[in-house]
């Protein structure tokens, strides 16, 4: 559909994946993390768009050497990809940053952002799988998540001063 020099695509939630996604944004918004989302669709066998794609997965095998690939199984990434999706609330989106790749350039995934109108609304175009409402509480919940705090092999804690001089010239320590 033509909307000005805007092409809208209007998507219609998959009446199979739409039930999956719904129980991912609930248990997200109940606390549980991308990872332990990703483990309990693994853990009951839900197969993801990509499991689906037998095309893709015989080509894929007949070009292998070694063993053939499995089935794509959930990773938090694509759990944090789907969530973070502003078209589960039914918003149109344009990306920004996305190039193709091509023999010279390595292209970028770029990111979607929320189309909006002449007032800063965001566009609606088309059935969303959660309310807007939802979608927006669950953007607050994956925010307010803390990343997690890798081990380093500093032996001294970044917030430690880095150096102290107490030298003759000084009156103590200078941090």
């Amino acid at each position: 559909m033509r909307r000005g020099k805007l092409s809208v695509v209007r998507l219609v939630p998959d009446p199979r994946e739409a039930p999956v996604v719904r129980d991912a944004v609930t248990w997200a918004l109940e606390g549980l993390s991308a990872s332990s989302i990703a483990r309990r669709l693994n853990d009951a066998g839900v197969p993801t768009k990509n499991a689906n794609d037998a095309a893709r997965l015989t080509a894929r095998r007949a070009r292998a050497v070694s063993e053939p690939s499995k089935a794509s199984a959930w990773t938090s990434s694509t759990v944090l990809r789907i969530l973070r999706d502003p078209r589960l609330a039914g918003y149109a989106i344009e990306w920004q940053g996305r190039t193709i790749k091509t023999k010279d350039t390595p292209g970028a995934a770029g990111k979607r952002t929320i189309l909006r109108d002449e007032t800063g609304a965001p566009m609606e175009a088309h059935e969303g799988i959660v309310e807007p409402d939802e979608w927006w509480r669950l953007q607050d919940v994956l925010d307010g998540r803390t990343p997690v705090v890798r081990q380093t092999r500093r032996s001294v804690p970044r917030s430690w001063p880095v150096r102290a001089c107490c030298s003759a010239a000084c009156a103590g320590p200078s941090w």
